[in-house]
């Protein structure tokens, strides 16, 4: 994770906030028409059901993080040597920035921010948030945790649940050689909706990206993402390909019929 604090990053910083400010100053029948095409697209990618579950607290782009007493004093006095990126992002926080505003100013993406804010957190040098669905979330983004965990820490199913998933994958490894995936076993066993599955994975995937304000607003995808930023469309291509296996496989296990 690289730090970038030139002119160039400073000026991108300063267009996204002119952009923002731009659009809070448009006529209001623009500002609808905008708010419409956004939630389309919105509820297209993320579902309607996730979106309305979320308040604003629970974005983690709009928060700021409050530096600690043990914070401070470490911005101050640097005795963990943690990485430049920790420091930059404690000193960006205590500057009053939030997660969006940083994030472009060091041209860094969601992924990154999280990796940082989580070990910040776990260290004591930041605040707890209040919201434990946003602080579970970036967990999640920051590979910390697997979806299943990310599901049963906000709440979403019981740890019986998740025994029940983990035992139900085994068993079809046994059984067939294929390894299928939590997320799989999750909608297929009616535990979690497959559109909040393929809401989340979708969040993880596009936090791998960067966002630039360079004349026209672009998102270029981090070529250092590794196997966790393959596309959507092959990450909905081994869903698929799981829930063929898994479907046929509880049927064998249940002894049901076609």
């Amino acid at each position: 994770m690289k730090i970038n604090r030139d002119g160039d990053n400073q000026q991108q910083a300063n267009k996204f906030s002119k952009f923002v400010s731009d659009i809070l100053l448009m006529p209001i029948w623009v500002k609808q028409l905008l708010f419409v095409y956004l939630r389309y697209r919105l509820e297209e990618e993320l579902t309607p059901q996730y979106l309305s579950s979320y308040e604003t607290e629970d974005i983690f782009q709009l928060h700021k993080s409050i530096l600690t007493y043990k914070g401070k004093k470490e911005l101050e006095i640097k005795t963990m040597g943690l990485s430049p990126s920790h420091y930059t992002f404690l000193k960006d926080s205590l500057d009053g920035l939030t997660i969006a505003e940083l994030t472009i100013r060091n041209n860094w993406n969601l992924f990154e921010v999280s990796n940082v804010f989580i070990d910040c957190l776990e260290r004591e040098l930041i605040a707890m948030p209040q919201s434990l669905k946003m602080v579970e979330l970036v967990r999640y983004m920051s590979g910390r945790t697997r979806i299943g965990e990310y599901f049963l820490r906000t709440g979403q199913i019981s740890m019986e649940q998740l025994e029940t998933v983990l035992d139900q994958q085994e068993k079809i490894k046994k059984a067939t050689n294929e390894q299928v995936g939590s997320a799989t076993v999750l909608v297929n066993m009616g535990f979690v909706p497959e559109s909040e599955i393929k809401a989340v994975l979708r969040y993880k995937e596009e936090s791998r990206k960067r966002f630039s304000m360079d004349g026209i607003i672009g998102l270029a995808a981090d070529l250092n993402s590794g196997e966790d930023g393959a596309s959507l469309k092959l990450t909905n291509e081994r869903l698929l390909k799981e829930n063929k296996i898994l479907k046929l496989q509880l049927r064998k296990l249940l002894n049901l019929s076609e």
